[in-house]
């Protein structure tokens, strides 16, 4: 197989949360090919023919369903697939702030201090008339002891 199973994984994940949903694909037919029984690479293919779906499906502008999705994951804790979800939200609706709140939350939530407080530095300066977004950067440059 070549690489071990865990980096195997880890490349997976980062393919995916980068929305590379092809090479995550590969990566997962490539083991599951080795350990047709995986269930890490099983659940995977579902994701990614879940977001694949879900991509297909998108209007123009946000529906209130696509709005649910987004934060039931992330209140579910699903932030795996809710980063990835934002950062497709956040392709297709560029101008709507939600895809970009929820992508700052995954990432501060994840422990990504540094990247959350990028994403909620742009959010602050796209949407300057939404509080919560500054309370929000407030909160990370907090966490990371810069207020």
């Amino acid at each position: 197989m070549g690489l071990p199973l865990q980096r195997q994984m880890q490349q997976a994940q980062t393919k995916l949360r980068l929305g590379r949903l092809d090479e995550a694909e590969q990566i997962c037919h490539r083991v599951l090919k080795l350990l047709p029984k995986q269930p890490f690479f099983l659940a995977m293919l579902g994701q990614i023919e879940y977001l694949r779906r879900a991509k297909d499906l998108r209007a123009l502008e946000p529906t209130e369903e696509d709005k649910k999705h987004i934060i039931d994951l992330y209140y579910a804790g699903d932030y795996l697939t809710a980063e990835i979800a934002a950062r497709m939200f956040i392709q297709e609706h560029p101008d709507h702030p939600l895809g970009w709140q929820v992508l700052g939350g995954v990432l501060h939530q994840s422990g990504r201090l540094k990247e959350a407080l990028e994403v909620r530095t742009e959010t602050a300066a796209k949407f300057p008339t939404i509080p919560n977004c500054k309370m929000h950067l407030e909160e990370t440059r907090a966490a990371l002891g810069l207020s």
